[in-house]
Formats: C-alpha cells, sequence, structure tokens
C-alpha cells in the first residue's frame, strides 16, 4: 500500500502547491495556510510509514482474538448485510447504467454552475466581516467657521450616545468601547492626512466579539439620530472591514479633460445611489474654491495678446515680481512688488486691470479676455501622466453584490460613459485585487491538475486511468456548490483556496479503489467483477476516510468567532465537497472504469483485425 498512500497525500499537496504561488494581497494572507497544510501532509506520510508500524505492532503483539458481542457485532452483520446486498446490487446497477450514471452526474455539475452564473449563488471576493472600528467624516465648506463644525462633531457624540443607550435598553449588552473625536482633520481617504479647520471625525471602537447587530445596522440607528445642520460638503460614515483595504466597489475614470472627467464622476455616483445597500458614495476630485475662467476676445486677439502673456501679468501683479534680496542677520528676505492688498482681494480689479501691450500702451483686461465663473477641482490625481479620478463606494454584503453590480454597469453605463466623454476605464480597490487573483487562480488551478494527473499516471502506470479518476473532480464541486447554496454562504476567494485543495482530497478514494480493481484484474477477474469486487472491499475504507475528513471540519461550519468567518467558506467547500462526491464516486468512477475498459478492448480488436490484414509482400 505504499505507491496509494503516497499518492494520496502527494495529490493533495499538488492540489494546495498552486496556492503559495499567489501574489499581492489575497498572497499575503493565503500563504501561510497551505504551507502549513503541506507540511502537515509530509509529517503524516513520514509518521505513516517510520512512526505507526511501531506502534501497531507493540499494540497488537499481545492482543487475543475474542469473538466480538453486543453493539459492535450487531454493527459488523448490519454494515456486512448492507454492503453486500444493496451497495453491490446499486453499483452493479451503475455499471450496467453507465451512461445514465455518467450524464447525471456531469447534469448535476451544470446545473450548480448555472446557479452561479445566474447569481442564485452570489460570488465575491472577501467574506464581509465586520471590524470593530466606525468613522463619521465631515467637511463643511469652504469659510465655515470652526465653532460651526464644532458645534456638529458635539451633536455627533451626544447622538453615538443616544444610540448607544437606545441599544442598552433594547439587548441589555453595551456596543461601544472607546470613542474619539477628532477637530480639524477628517478620515474620507483613511490616511487622516486631510487637514483643515472644516473638517472633524468621530472614531468609534466597538466590543469586540460577537454584538447584537451588524455595523451597517448600528450605522443605520445612529444616522437617524443625526440631525445634519447647512453647509455640509460631505458627510460620510464607514467601517473597517477586516480583510484586505480597498472599497469593495472602486471604479477609475482615465482620461485629458478633468471636467469631462468630473462631469462623468458625477453621472456614475447617481447610478450607484440607485443601488440598494450602496452607500458613502465619493470620488477623488473633490470640488475646490470658484475659480474665474478667461479666454482672449478678438479684439485680444488682434492686439497681439496671448494667454500666456496675460497670465504672466497677472501673475506678477497679485503675487509679485521678484524685485530685491537682501540679508539680515542670518535670514534672506525677498521684496516683492505687488497691488496693494485691498486690490488684490477684489475682483473688481480684474475689469479694471491694465494690460501692457508690446508696443507699451495699455488696455483695460476686460475689452481683451472673456470671464467664465467655474467650480474649481481642489487636487488632480495623475497616473502614468494621464487624469483620472476613482468612484468609490461602501456596500452591504446582506443587501447588494458587488459582482453584479459591476455586470449591470458594464453592461449598459460604463460603455456609455466611455462612449460620450471620451474616458478609459480601470478597477480599483477589492475589485482589481479580485481581477489579479483570479487570473493567478486560473493558472494555479491548471497547474495542479498537471502535477494530479502526472501523480496518478505513476500510481497507475497508465495514462487512462487517471481521467477515470480525475472525472470525479466535478462531483466534488458540484458538492461545494450546493453547501454554499444550503449554507447561504457567498462563494470567495476562501472558497475557490478550498476547492483547491478539494481537487487534490477527493481523488484519493479513487486512488484506493483503482489500486484494488488493477490488483483483482491482475488475478484474471473480469471488469464488470473486478470494480463491484474493489467497490465493496474498499467501502469501509473509502467511507471512513471521508468521514473523519469531514468531522474535524464541522465545527468550523458552526464557528461564530471573527477569524472563523474566512474559513467557514473554505470549510464548507471541503465539507460538503468530500461528502457528496464520496459517495458518488462509489458509482461515477466504476461506471467510467468500465467505458474506459471497454474502450481498450474495443481498440484492441481493431488493431487485432488491423494486423491480420495486413499481410508481407512476397520477397519485399
Amino acid at each position: 500500500m505504499f505507491a496509494p498512500v503516497l499518492a494520496s497525500s502527494m495529490t493533495t499537496i499538488a492540489a494546495f502547491l498552486p496556492l503559495t504561488m499567489l501574489h499581492g494581497v489575497m498572497g499575503k494572507i493565503a500563504f501561510d495556510l497551505p504551507v502549513v497544510i503541506i507540511c502537515v501532509i509530509i509529517e503524516s506520510v513520514v509518521e505513516c510509514f517510520l512512526i505507526l508500524p511501531g506502534h501497531l505492532n507493540h499494540s497488537l503483539r499481545k492482543q487475543k482474538e475474542e469473538k466480538t458481542t453486543g453493539f459492535k457485532a450487531n454493527f459488523d452483520r448490519k454494515f456486512v448485510a448492507f454492503r453486500e446486498k444493496r451497495l453491490r446490487t446499486a453499483v452493479d446497477a451503475a455499471i450496467k447504467n453507465r451512461g445514465s450514471v455518467i450524464v447525471a452526474g456531469l447534469s448535476a455539475f451544470a446545473l450548480m454552475l448555472s446557479l452561479v452564473f445566474t447569481g442564485v449563488i452570489k460570488t465575491t471576493f472577501f467574506p464581509a466581516v465586520d471590524g470593530n472600528e466606525i468613522r463619521a467624516n465631515v467637511e463643511f465648506h469652504a469659510g465655515t467657521s470652526k465653532k460651526t463644525v464644532d458645534a456638529f462633531l458635539v451633536h455627533l457624540e451626544d447622538s453615538l450616545q443616544q444610540t448607544r443607550r437606545q441599544i442598552q435598553n433594547e439587548f441589555d449588552q453595551d456596543i461601544l468601547n472607546a470613542v474619539i473625536t477628532y477637530h480639524g482633520r477628517s478620515f474620507f481617504d483613511i490616511t487622516g492626512r486631510e487637514v483643515n479647520r472644516e473638517s472633524g471625525a468621530v472614531i468609534v471602537d466597538l466590543v469586540s466579539g460577537q454584538r447584537p447587530m451588524t455595523n451597517a445596522e448600528f450605522i443605520r440607528r445612529w444616522q437617524d439620530n443625526i440631525a445634519k445642520p447647512p453647509g455640509i460638503k460631505r458627510f460620510a460614515m464607514t467601517q473597517r472591514e477586516a480583510g484586505p483595504a480597498g472599497k469593495p466597489i472602486a471604479i477609475r475614470l482615465i482620461g485629458n479633460d478633468i471636467q469631462a472627467l468630473k462631469a462623468a464622476s458625477l453621472e456614475l455616483q447617481a447610478a450607484l445611489a440607485r443601488y440598494r445597500g450602496v452607500s458613502n458614495i465619493d470620488d477623488d476630485l473633490p470640488w475646490g474654491k470658484e475659480q474665474l475662467i478667461y479666454e482672449l476676445t478678438p479684439t485680444g486677439r488682434q492686439l497681439g495678446l496671448d494667454t500666456a502673456t496675460i497670465g504672466r501679468q497677472l501673475r506678477a501683479a497679485f503675487d509679485g515680481n521678484l524685485a530685491q534680496i537682501f540679508n539680515q542677520d542670518d535670514d534672506e528676505i525677498e521684496v516683492r512688488v505687488t497691488l496693494p492688498d485691498n486690490e488684490r482681494n477684489s475682483t473688481q480689479t480684474l475689469e479694471y486691470f491694465p494690460v501692457t501691450l508690446a508696443s507699451g500702451a495699455t488696455v483695460p483686461l476686460s475689452e481683451v479676455v472673456r470671464f467664465e465663473s467655474r467650480q474649481g477641482i481642489e487636487k488632480l490625481n495623475h497616473t502614468d501622466g494621464a487624469l483620472n479620478v476613482t468612484v468609490s463606494a461602501d456596500l452591504d454584503d446582506k443587501i447588494a453584490n458587488a459582482n453584479e453590480i459591476f455586470a449591470d454597469l458594464n453592461a449598459g453605463l460604463l460603455p456609455d460613459l466611455q462612449r460620450r466623454y471620451s474616458v478609459n476605464l480601470g478597477l480599483e480597490g477589492k475589485a482589481q485585487d479580485q481581477q489579479e487573483t483570479l487570473q493567478e487562480m486560473r493558472l494555479g488551478m491548471m497547474i495542479g491538475l498537471a502535477l494530479i494527473f502526472i501523480v496518478l499516471s505513476w500510481v497507475f502506470s497508465s495514462y487512462i486511468w487517471p481521467l477515470a479518476v480525475m472525472a470525479a473532480i466535478p462531483l466534488g464541486l458540484t458538492g461545494s456548490l450546493i453547501g454554499h447554496l444550503i449554507m447561504n454562504k457567498d462563494l470567495s476567494m476562501f472558497s475557490l483556496m478550498g476547492l483547491f485543495g478539494l481537487s487534490g482530497i477527493v481523488v484519493n478514494d479513487s486512488i484506493v479503489l483503482i489500486t484494488f480493481f488493477s490488483q483483482l484484474r491482475e488475478r484474471g477477474m473480469a471488469v464488470h467483477e473486478a470494480i463491484v469486487e474493489a467497490i465493496c472491499a474498499r467501502f469501509r475504507a473509502v467511507v471512513l476516510t471521508s468521514m473523519t475528513t469531514v468531522a474535524g471540519l464541522l465545527p468550523i461550519l458552526f464557528e461564530t468567532s471573527l477569524q472563523a468567518q474566512f474559513l467557514i467558506p473554505m470549510a464548507i467547500s471541503i465539507v460538503f465537497g468530500l461528502a457528496y462526491g464520496t459517495f458518488l464516486i462509489l458509482f461515477f468512477v466504476p461506471a467510467m472504469i468500465t467505458y474506459l475498459e471497454s474502450g481498450k478492448l474495443r481498440l484492441t480488436g481493431v488493431t487485432a483485425k488491423l494486423h491480420n490484414r495486413i499481410r508481407p509482400v512476397p520477397g519485399g
């Protein structure tokens, strides 16, 4: 049994190995898990062949054969009866109706895949797990007094305590741990670098462990107690979820015209606001102060002026021309010549500002340029030299699904924005991480399947039988999808990691069956009888192997701690996939084996006929 046991371990290692090659955020998160599993499997192989025999020899040396009685004897008798009658009959029927069995298995797989593509089983990049921190950020319009900002921050604290008391009265549990208020600083960009007197933030640290409500519900109740004063430019309540940083919805618009980018951003924000569960919609291209944009009139062009010349003269008048630099003690002092302060602070100065022509004559600015008032942009973002704006939003995963929203936008609005505003699109945040991780996982899956095929080809000394064994992998995947449907969990990256491991685990039972089948064939037993006998003889080992794995992972499915929420999707994939796949393997693999064996016999017969028809040419 050395080869089958070693091959079973190697297929599991081959399935988990590609997960160690992931890059980016998911690679950092997922790296430790496959490494630990691979190390444990290697150690278990060493223990199996070097340590376990000694333990068995010591334990069984003085054991006397005793006749089993009671429950064990009754259980063994019923188990043997089930195996020899019901199981043998069912396997025999599956082989006789092998076409129907194979079609049924593959149809079930196709059906479950269709539930994923139609959105019945939803997909998400990372499980939505509430963190312990909630941030209320506010920014008033420029010029708002510090007194107004401070008064609203006090109101935020009062409304927070009001919400706290309401929850305590309803659930008899305190939900707050600590509160920090920032005056003159906000955290719209997470880093807290936005510092100005019109901003503020209230940071709430919730109690760890189980809480009587979700963060989204807590935020909703807090917002109901808040009365927003006029003059607010931006206000958002955000939560820091566990897992990778970044908003669940983040779409980057890239273009050359800043006004077109802002217009496209506003239209996209309005569209996102119509989706249920989407909140805190914003972009990183905030409005700034009002600006006066000027362009030359026909008169200005006739006088030989251009915008650069006028810009230099305006800059010299309002910012000043450097007239002299002198040193006083250790300081260097610049002397600039500017307009008087009362003229610099008045827009009326622009109307009569004298513009100097090339001839030395002057003309009023209002005669050579035309002004247009326009809302300015506070800051510009560049990526690889191109202007861009990122529209982001938070999402309540219990109400909406990010992938469905992206699919809906890609089907209509986003292509329309590209056409009308001449912008390009790109993903940011978690969506970008998801796209990169999926590409790496596709490559990793192909590598894993190739390694599994190589191991199976070695242990079976055949390139045909591994195909029968690997055909059982979709059965395990079907079970995993059924599990996500039953447990009402979204298919996440951790679910896919579980599917990687399942691909290696689910073939282990088949290795045991095929090895015993091969031994029976070598003894001269017919294909049909050999495969039925192999199933019945190894039934106990197959079931016990799967049951112990399922039993070990089962407690994780019902764990409620924060850390377990990331592992539950992986446990669902393995538990349900293995439970479903194990019993169907008992019928699916025999059907595949008999198909392949009958194909080999037909191929051998055709080869023999061709050989008999080919006669050597006399004298050739």
